[in-house]
Order: structure tokens, then C-alpha cells, then sequence
């Protein structure tokens, strides 16, 4: 799971959140550990951002059967 804001309004915040979407969709196919998401996710913004806009976030893997969640925060910008 991911919980996340971006700043700004209108069409930037817009494409950084779908930008944000589509990064965490492919990085969260390759590892189960949400901090490796969050790093591959971050340097994956910084690259695309102008120097004003940021994210901030929480990841989460929830283990039904164990009942834990492992998380992870970030705040990142360019």
C-alpha cells in the first residue's frame, strides 16, 4: 500500500501523482522491503521533478497471517 501527498495543484501535481503511481507500481513488483521501494522510488522522482515540487509518503506491507505491517516514510523533492 502506499499513502502519499504531493505539492501543488492543477496538471504538475497531477502528472508527479501519476508519475509517483506508476513508479510505485513497477518498483513494488520487485521487492517485498517497503524502504528499497521508497529509495528506487524517491530517485525516481527526484529525477523527473523541477526543483518545487516534492512527495511525501508511507509504504506499507501488510502480512495477514503474521498481523504485521512493515513501513516506510520518505519525503523527497528535486
Amino acid at each position: 500500500m502506499i499513502l502519499g501527498d504531493v505539492s501543488g495543484k492543477g496538471v504538475p501535481a497531477a502528472l508527479l501523482v501519476t508519475s509517483v503511481q506508476t513508479l510505485f507500481r513497477g518498483l513494488s513488483q520487485t521487492t517485498d522491503d517497503p524502504a528499497e521501494v521508497l529509495r528506487a522510488l524517491s530517485k525516481g522522482i527526484h529525477d523527473e521533478t523541477r526543483g518545487s515540487m516534492f512527495v511525501t509518503c508511507v509504504v506499507g506491507l501488510f502480512d495477514l497471517e503474521g498481523k504485521t505491517l512493515n513501513r516506510c516514510e520518505c519525503w523527497t523533492s528535486s
